[in-house]
C-alpha cells in the first residue's frame, strides 16, 4: 500500500494493492478524479509535474493472445483530465519518468522487454532490445 501527494498537496493518489485501480482524489473538492479511457487504455496513475499543472500517465492494454500488451504514455491537465492525450504508443514499456524542475519538459526511458517470455516475442539481436530516452515538452511537442 502507498499514498502519494501531488507537489502542491491538492491531489492524493492511493495504491492499496498491486492490481486494480489507483484512485486519485482532489482534496480541495473532496472528490475522486475520473481519468478517461483513451483508445482502450485505462489511465490509472499519475507522475505529477513539479507545478502540479499536469501529469503523465502510463497505461497498458491487451493486444491479443500470445502478444505482449500495448503500452502508451499520456499527458493530462489537472484542470481538465478528460482532455488527456497520447504522447507515444509502443509494445515496449516505459519507465523512470522525470520532469524538469520548471515543469516544461518530461523524459522517460523506453525500455526493452524484461522477461524471457516477453523477449521471445521479439526478434534478436537489437535494435528492439536497445534502450532510448524520449523527451517531450509539456505543451505537447517532441
Amino acid at each position: 500500500p502507498a499514498v502519494t501527494f501531488s507537489p502542491n498537496g491538492r491531489f492524493l493518489q492511493t495504491r492499496l494493492n498491486m492490481v486494480g485501480e489507483l484512485p486519485i482524489w482532489d482534496i480541495e473538492v473532496g472528490e475522486q478524479v475520473n481519468l478517461p479511457t483513451i483508445d482502450g487504455y485505462p489511465l490509472q496513475f499519475a507522475y505529477w509535474s513539479p507545478n502540479t499543472e499536469c501529469a503523465i500517465t502510463g497505461a497498458s492494454k491487451p493486444t491479443g493472445f500470445q502478444k505482449p500488451n500495448s503500452k502508451a504514455m499520456f499527458i493530462w491537465s489537472t484542470a481538465d483530465p478528460e482532455k488527456a492525450r497520447m504522447l507515444h504508443e509502443s509494445d515496449l514499456g516505459f519507465s523512470n519518468p522525470a520532469w524538469s524542475p520548471d515543469s516544461s519538459q518530461l523524459a522517460v526511458i523506453h525500455k526493452p522487454p524484461v522477461s524471457e517470455h516477453h523477449a521471445s516475442q521479439y526478434p534478436s539481436p537489437p535494435p528492439l532490445f536497445s534502450t532510448a530516452i524520449y523527451i517531450w515538452t509539456a505543451s505537447g511537442g517532441d
